[in-house]
């Protein structure tokens, strides 16, 4: 199936993965269409989600662009996602590719990613949650912007495409029309380092990375969160693309790891003090462990002030009330949310 696309390539073209790239630059330039063999992976790392898995490889199938292979691993389910999994691997042949887990090993969230990374070869890798669904031309729009950016800063350089998403519940109605607005995010601040320290605005399952960013980022190790690692790494060191457009719908059940925003709705802070400060806690253990790992692993490549404020976000947790305020302004670790930042000045 996956071998039928290339029809479209020029014989001059080999299928090695430079020749991919170096084709599917110059079709973004003539105005070509953008298909070459095998030029990207979509990782998807699966727990638990037999009842979504299949709307949401229907809608792969539904792309525009279709030169792609999944890479999946499971990552010890309970329920059907394993036999699912299996059944599309009959139906997709050489697009999906199976990373084994004979014991039914349960690393984790980061630690699924980590492995089925692994195991990506390809330039452009797409990440992806297998009980979301991704809408029409996602694909082709993610990779025009990543393109775009590669030629601006080199594909030598880490880059990460990101877009927004509608947010629907377990049975795919509608709760917000935009993740951002949902979550009260500011995309557009995510070019600044030192606020991605406290903040993402990039969620995973709509992300496009390059080799660069792969290379660079693996292993994701004393983060909680992938996607917000691979955003520091592209924010410190390439370049980091927002896109407005809706791109997947964003399923929320009770299964997710992330948690609904307390700001989610207006007053959620306020009617929950007790709460919110709980939450508050875990966020600065959460990006304390993860500013404490990143200067660790790229201190050498990292300016001064990126390494002073990496480590005064790494003591916050340990910190008084005073000194807790003092970092935030000193180093500007803000939220891009004005109600997230009065609240954290509140809570911390």
């Amino acid at each position: 199936m996956g071998s039928a696309q290339s029809a479209v390539i020029p014989p001059a073209v080999t299928k090695s993965r430079d020749s991919s790239v170096a084709a599917t630059r110059a079709r973004l330039k003539d105005g070509w269409p953008i298909r070459v063999p095998m030029s990207i992976d979509i990782v998807v790392p699966t727990y638990n989600c037999g009842q979504w898995i299949d709307e949401f490889i229907e809608s792969l199938l539904k792309q525009d662009y279709d030169t792609w292979r999944v890479i999946t691993r499971d990552d010890g389910s309970t329920d059907n996602t394993v036999e699912r999994i299996l059944a599309w691997s009959q139906r997709l042949g050489d697009r999906m590719t199976i990373v084994p887990n004979p014991n039914k090993l349960n690393c984790g969230l980061v630690g699924n990613y980590n492995v089925i990374l692994g195991a990506s070869t390809n330039q452009w890798i797409m990440l992806a949650d297998g009980d979301d669904i991704w809408k029409p031309g996602k694909i082709s729009l993610t990779l025009k912007a990543m393109l775009e950016a590669e030629n601006r800063v080199g594909s030598n350089k880490p880059v990460v495409v990101f877009t927004d998403a509608e947010v629907v519940d377990e049975r795919g109605r509608p709760l917000a029309e935009s993740y951002w607005k949902w979550a009260r995010l500011r995309p557009e601040l995510s070019v600044i380092f030192h606020r991605m320290i406290v903040e993402s605005a990039a969620l995973g399952a709509t992300m496009m990375v390059n080799r660069a960013a792969l290379n660079l980022a693996l292993p994701v190790i004393g983060s909680t969160f992938h996607d917000w690692w691979f955003v520091l790494v592209a924010s410190a060191f390439g370049k980091i693309l927002h896109l407005n457009e809706k791109t997947i719908a964003y399923r929320r059940h009770s299964s997710n790891v992330t948690e609904v925003p307390l700001t989610a709705t207006a007053i959620g802070v306020i009617r929950n003090v007790f709460i919110a400060r709980q939450r508050v806690e875990k966020l600065l253990r959460q990006l304390a462990a993860q500013a404490a790992a990143f200067v660790s692993r790229f201190r050498s490549q990292l300016s001064s002030s990126d390494i002073a404020a990496l480590e005064a976000a790494a003591r916050l947790p340990s910190s008084n009330f005073v000194m807790r305020r003092w970092i935030v302004i000193n180093h500007g670790l803000w939220f891009s949310s004005p109600i997230k930042n009065i609240g954290m000045m509140v809570l911390l």
